[in-house]
């Protein structure tokens, strides 16, 4: 396929202006497939490997379409409703779409449990032209009658496999109920899931397929690594590995939010009372309790490397477009083995080299076949000297109640208990 460059799709000229303006010249490849499917007004689903440019591929000719029709939309509805699974996402892709629509005219809001309702409420009232949200508090402004749904030309399902791994298919199912039968359905992954499908093909769909991901679903610029690590032997690796990566830019995965504070809490604890080590992290951890506030300045610091080192669970792996991550460590192996991909997708971004270690403990070890089966490859076995082995690190840190809430992020438990605590 020669290259195509955005000039090639004949855009509205004051859209071109736009992309211009932020250096965006050549379409990726899933922006490229994309594009004219859309603009026709069929049903897609797409999937293409992390940092490929997906919010792009659906936003762009959307805007287009928006410009060439005139479309604007009615009071307390939207023209395009964005379906999100975490809030994380739901802040970066509304933040996409208003880089590209503002000075264009375009109306984008966000809907999304943790903030306040009302601030929301008066965003939709004169209605808006794109509507970012979780399933919950959009269904909860629905039924309080605040949203419309009538005049909904299309709804894009963003991480949409991830969407239902999250327990949110009833919900998906209740709002496509409500849509106008005749609607565009958009659906973007990293991975296949068949509910995805299922469901849009019992809503009347019939999707074009774009699959991107069958033989490149984990990144080649990311340079994978396996430490098979003895019983308590975790931590003293990972300090070791730090040791050894001191200008580190990175996130850590947990499986719990509890164990992603301890993590954060020792390595903390290390960088005060063993200067030589030379640990000069400013480590945050960010978990399902914190308020959307709270979760959202984190971020904001992460992004502007305020924090270097970020431990979270697979709340934060999903959708997040952080350019200059270098290091991603699993130090705990997910449970699922599609959020491998997930996780490690977080480097090797836009075109860069990224580095990504997986510990492999006793525990883990059930989990390490379905990962390389899912993405056809072993990993490569990293050998650690005893040399590069940190013994002296004290003890775990035990941590008081308030400061973490009981964990439900692991993948056994109910999924649903997250997307209650997003309507609240």
């Amino acid at each position: 396929m020669s290259e195509k460059t955005f000039q090639d799709f004949n855009l509205h000229s004051d859209l071109m202006s736009v992309l211009a303006d932020n250096n965006f010249q050549v379409p990726t490849q899933i922006q490229t497939l994309s594009f004219l499917p859309i603009i026709e007004g069929r049903d897609v689903f797409a999937m293409a490997e992390t940092g490929s440019g997906k919010t792009a591929a659906f936003a762009l000719p959307l805007l287009q379409h928006i410009l060439t029709n005139n479309k604007n939309p009615e009071p307390e509805s939207a023209l395009y409703l964005v379906m999100s699974p975490t809030r994380e996402l739901a802040h970066q892709t509304c933040s996409v779409i208003k880089k590209f629509g503002e000075k264009l005219g375009i109306r984008v809001a966000l809907v999304i449990g943790g903030e306040d309702t009302q601030k929301q409420k008066d965003e939709t009232k004169n209605g808006v032209h794109f509507l970012v949200a979780t399933p919950g508090r959009l269904i909860d402004l629905y039924k309080q009658r605040v949203l419309k749904f009538n005049m909904v030309a299309g709804i894009i399902f963003d991480e949409a496999d991830r969407l239902f791994d999250m327990g949110f298919k009833d919900d998906i199912s209740f709002i496509l109920g409500k849509l106008p039968r005749e609607r565009q359905i958009l659906m973007f992954s990293a991975t296949n899931n068949f509910d995805v499908l299922h469901t849009a093909y019992n809503f009347g769909a019939k999707p074009i397929e774009i699959n991107l991901s069958k033989d490149n679903i984990v990144v080649d610029q990311i340079n994978q690594s396996l430490i098979h690590v003895g019983d308590g032997e975790k931590m003293s690796v990972l300090v070791g590995l730090l040791k050894k990566y001191p200008d580190t830019y990175g996130m850590i995965f947990c499986n719990t939010k509890s164990e992603t504070h301890v993590v954060a809490k020792w390595l903390e604890m290390l960088s005060l009372k063993r200067p030589d080590l030379g640990l000069n992290f400013r480590v945050k951890a960010i978990s399902g309790n914190l308020d959307q506030a709270k979760r959202t300045k984190l971020m904001a610091d992460f992004r502007a490397k305020k924090i270097n080192l970020l431990i979270c669970t697979d709340v934060a792996a999903r959708g997040l477009d952080i350019v200059d991550v270098t290091l991603v460590i699993n130090y705990d192996l997910p449970q699922d083995a599609s959020n491998y991909v997930h996780r490690i997708g977080r480097t090797g971004r836009a075109g860069k080299d990224g580095r990504a270690i997986s510990l492999c403990g006793y525990n883990d070890t059930e989990f390490l076949g379905p990962i390389e089966e899912f993405i056809k490859a072993k990993i490569p076995v990293q050998h650690v000297e005893e040399s590069d082995i940190v013994r002296a690190i004290g003890s775990r840190p035990r941590l008081r109640e308030h400061e973490f809430e009981q964990d439900h992020d692991d993948f056994r438990r109910n999924h649903r208990d997250r997307e209650k605590n997003s309507r609240a």
